[in-house]
């Protein structure tokens, strides 16, 4: 009789777990022994007419099928378990494109919504101000325009906003104000304008605002002192203006404070001590003067500092021996003076304990002195930019040994090197070389041989007056090398027919002493002493003949002046016109003009690649960093070169 009754009541719970609830118009589903909610037929039914007229190309959306009634199984869709309501789409990087449609209105519960990386485009959905159960909401990464409505000020419970990467123009509507929930607002990479409206005060919960390269104006409202829980602000590149506010230094939670590339001036508040959590502090290019404030030794958690291309001037402070976690420290294009020597103890107070420090840049400054052996101390150090200062004397032979340098640029002073040609325990992870208009000579440095991983070495106008073997020039055969400035010399010997064998991208040896035949390589070997004819069949015909200029020798195309023989050669004379009719100089212009819009290209894919991703600083392998730090050492060299000149 019992076993009876059991069986009984187990045929009734599992009549019950199958049944279907028609109280609330869906499915229970057996998984596992738990009963979950099938999806809203509705709401099925809206993320049908949703998917109808999207593009998507890489058929992300295969699984949405109308013979499937359980959508919360679809790709991209999160539903509540015990209630079966969509309560989360996310689309990011689906590559979408097309409409999106009013259909997602019927999706009541919806309280996250990422449309991030895809494609669509057109003005803001204006309909999705009225999804107020939204938490989260990205449209980053898109390709919308126009203004961003009013409305949205009725999405009071969103605590995410990120519009970054779009095309969307016009203000900040004061109803922003109105999103007192925001922790997280990103509308960097826009077209906004105008000022920041006095009402982002009221979003006292924001840990993060990014508002960079926008084309915001004005100075920063007093109110976002207001927003004590931000950890992160970023101002940078726009057009905002005035001093940094006393206010700011009440945001005491803030890792990284970002106003880079903006009109900012005034001095350095003293209240920047304040900010101890600060990791990050970007103020470069801007109009800032003025000294660094003793104060900045109270910020300790700092590991990046960035005063580039600013009006500062004075000392270093000796606090600056406090920031013992400091990483990277660039003080480049400003009037900083003082002697390296000073400036390098100063600065191993944190590297004695540490040995943080991994890139410094102080180029085009007013620093005196000479670098001493107290530079073994910055074990750590990537890349050393001391370029335009007004440093002199010997550089010591520890430069030359520390066992993780890169890049080093000392353009432009007057150094010289002393370092013994037997010395083997040179550092080998150099690839970056800039020792132009220094005092190298008269020497040839052959213990530059030794750096295997050489990619870039610029020693033009060093007066040098050594010869150079051909057994020299055979040894980069085997080497990485790929950009060679010997230019502004007095280097003689014969330029060996292997030349022509190195995997050179770019070579100068203009303004030396050098004689004999041509090899069959193109570079600029203007001001020599060569002759001979231009070899034919090679990229040196269609040089401009300006890079053979003042060698009286040489003879043949692209030069005016005829070998002897070419009557019996059949070598036509360089005329005005050439085979289609195209003269010379058109066909040379032609020839300028592609070559630079391929070099322009390829340089600003790779800067823009730096410029937007922050992460790309610390490169996994060793090449990239080596091209990271020539993109980022020419383009300080240039910009420093060009601000001296204009204000010579």
């Amino acid at each position: 009789m019992h076993t009876y009754i059991l069986f009984i009541l187990s045929l009734v719970v599992l009549l019950f777990n199958t049944t279907t609830a028609t109280s609330h118009g869906h499915q229970l589903v057996v998984a596992a022994g738990q009963a979950v909610q099938k999806c809203i037929e509705k709401e099925r039914q809206a993320l049908l007419d949703f998917k109808a007229p999207l593009h998507d190309p890489s058929d992300m959306l295969s699984t949405w099928r109308p013979e499937d009634d359980n959508c919360c199984q679809w790709f991209g869709v999160t539903c509540n378990n015990q209630t079966g309501h969509v309560t989360a789409l996310d689309f990011n990087s689906y590559g979408l494109g097309g409409e999106i449609s009013l259909s997602l209105l019927n999706l009541t519960y919806l309280n996250h919504l990422d449309l991030s990386y895809n494609s669509f485009h057109g003005t803001f959905p204006k309909f999705i101000c009225s999804m107020t159960h939204l938490t989260f909401l990205s449209l980053s990464y898109n390709k919308f325009n126009g203004t961003i409505p009013e409305s949205i000020g009725s999405l009071t419970i969103l605590t995410q906003l990120r519009l970054n990467g779009n095309n969307f123009n016009g203000t900040i509507l004061i109803s922003i104000g109105s999103l007192t929930s925001l922790t997280y607002l990103d509308l960097s990479e826009n077209k906004f304008s105008g000022v920041i409206p006095q009402s982002i005060g009221n979003m006292t919960q924001l840990t993060y605002l990014d508002l960079g390269w926008n084309e915001f104006s004005g100075v920063i409202p007093e109110s976002i002192g207001s927003l004590t829980k931000l950890t992160q602000l970023r101002l940078n590149g726009n057009n905002f203006n005035g001093t940094i506010l006393i206010s700011i230094s009440s945001l005491t939670s803030l890792t990284c404070l970002e106003l880079s590339v903006n009109k900012f001036s005034g001095t350095i508040l003293q209240s920047i001590g304040s900010l101890t959590k600060l990791t990050d502090l970007e103020l470069s290019s801007n109009k800032f003067s003025g000294t660094i404030p003793m104060s900045i030794g109270n910020v300790t958690q700092l590991t990046s500092l960035n005063l580039y291309g600013n009006n500062f001037s004075g000392v270093i402070p000796r606090s600056i021996g406090s920031l013992t976690k400091l990483t990277s420290l660039v003080l480049a294009v400003n009037n900083f003076s003082g002697v390296m020597l000073e400036f390098t103890n100063l600065v191993n107070q944190l590297t004695i304990t540490t040995s943080s420090l991994e890139r410094l840049d102080a180029s085009s400054n007013q620093f005196t002195g000479s670098l001493s052996d107290e530079i073994q101390n910055f074990s750590f150090l990537t890349t050393l930019n001391l370029s335009l200062n007004q440093l002199n004397g010997t550089i010591s032979d520890k430069l030359w040994q520390l066992p993780n340098l890169q890049t080093l640029c000392l353009s432009s002073s007057s150094l010289t090197s002393a370092i013994s040609e037997n010395m083997l325990n040179l550092s080998q992870s150099i690839c970056y070389m800039d020792f132009s208009s220094n005092k190298l000579g008269p020497r040839f440095p052959k213990w530059i041989q030794t750096l295997k991983n050489l990619i870039y070495l610029d020693l033009s106008n060093n007066s040098i007056s050594d010869t150079v073997s051909t057994e020299y020039w055979n040894r980069w055969k085997s080497s990485r090398l790929s950009y060679l400035d010997l230019s502004f010399n007095n280097i003689s010997g014969k330029l060996p027919k292997s030349l022509s064998n190195l995997d050179l991208d770019y070579i100068d040896l203009s303004f030396n002493c050098f004689y004999g035949p041509i090899p069959a390589f193109p570079a600029d070997m203007s001001f020599n002493d060569l002759s001979g004819r231009i070899p034919l069949g090679t990229q040196l015909q269609t040089f401009n003949a300006s890079a053979y200029i003042g060698n009286a020798g040489l003879c043949g195309r692209p030069l005016p002046n005829k070998c002897s023989g070419d009557e019996d050669l059949g070598v036509p004379p360089v005329s005005e016109s050439d085979g289609d009719g195209e003269s010379t100089d058109e066909l040379q212009r032609w020839f300028c003009i592609g070559g630079a819009t391929g070099f322009a290209t390829a340089f600003w894919i790779a800067c823009s690649a730096l410029l937007f991703n922050r992460r790309l600083r610390h490169a996994f392998f060793h090449f990239h960093n080596c091209l990271k730090d020539w993109v980022y050492v020419n383009v300080a060299v240039f910009t420093a070169k060009f601000q001296r000149a204009a204000h010579a």
